[in-house]
């Protein structure tokens, strides 16, 4: 795993560092690393028996800050590998539920705008009664292919619930396609943020958003609308995250983010976190 903080534009601090494993305190040693970074990173054994996972220490100094708090995540790329929605849509397309014709557009505009694409994929949803959709997405938890969890943030996840954060997950995938997270995370269904799908008089989705979408600048909306906490830290992936990571106060997490989101947390020092394969 690799971590650095990023820095301003003419700066040379960057590098990686092997994590100083230790047992969850907020005592730490310092590592030398190359170059002239000094990080501090935990090791998080968090006593619900998630696996350990190496922690950034901004995040477990998280703990210390008093009152209220909340932390944000985007999902796909920041809780797992790979794209839920996608997959969500893939599977119904072999189970013949949902059009295949409708795969090529959608790709189109997914490559051409990223926003775009997350409304694109909703027409795949237009005449499916909402009840029979999310009899659907149990059924696809259950017997589809698993999550590639992301040790690290999942961890922190984890371990900031129980100190008593608010914790929310943001993203551009389908509200009701998120829903069984409630099984595998410690998120309260309310701070699942996602697209809610514009349903007709008979029940049925008609294939379009509903209220503000919970993409690029409306991920921020709708956190800010939904939290009255202050948010203490946010991670995402994607340059479509960078207005909700602009809220956190004081955590700024990027994971294995693409290259504009690279550029802009560089350039902001934000905490950048790659794994292996990325």
């Amino acid at each position: 795993m690799t971590f650095h903080r990023g820095t301003s534009a003419g700066s040379t601090r960057s590098g990686t560092a092997e994590a100083a494993i230790q047992r969850p305190t907020h005592r730490s040693r310092k590592v030398s690393a190359p170059a002239d970074v000094r990080l501090i990173f935990h090791e998080a054994r968090i006593s619900s028996g998630a696996l350990p996972a190496t922690l950034p220490h901004a995040v477990l100094q998280l703990a210390d800050q008093v009152g209220p708090r909340a932390a944000a995540f985007d999902a796909d790329g920041v809780l797992w590998h790979g794209d839920v929605s996608e997959d969500f849509t893939r599977w119904m397309i072999e189970q013949g539920h949902f059009e295949a014709d409708l795969w090529p557009s959608y790709e189109a505009t997914n490559e051409r705008d990223k926003t775009a694409g997350c409304l694109e994929i909703l027409k795949f949803y237009r005449g499916h009664a909402m009840a029979t959709l999310q009899q659907r997405v149990a059924e696809f938890w259950r017997s589809g292919a698993p999550r590639q969890w992301i040790d690290a943030p999942t961890t922190a996840m984890r371990w900031l619930a129980e100190q008593g954060f608010s914790v929310f997950v943001v993203s551009g995938t389908p509200r009701v396609v998120l829903e069984p997270l409630t099984a595998h995370l410690p998120v309260l269904s309310q701070n699942i943020l996602g697209l809610d799908l514009a349903v007709d008089p008979t029940g049925c989705a008609t294939g379009e958003a509903k209220g503000i979408p919970t993409c690029g600048p409306g991920k921020a909306e709708r956190l800010r609308l939904a939290c009255p906490d202050p948010i203490l830290m946010a991670a995402g992936n994607s340059v479509l995250d960078i207005e909700m990571l602009q809220l956190s106060n004081h955590v700024h997490w990027v994971i294995d983010p693409d290259e504009p989101l690279r550029e802009h947390a560089n350039q902001a020092g934000w905490l950048i976190w790659s794994t292996p394969h990325a």
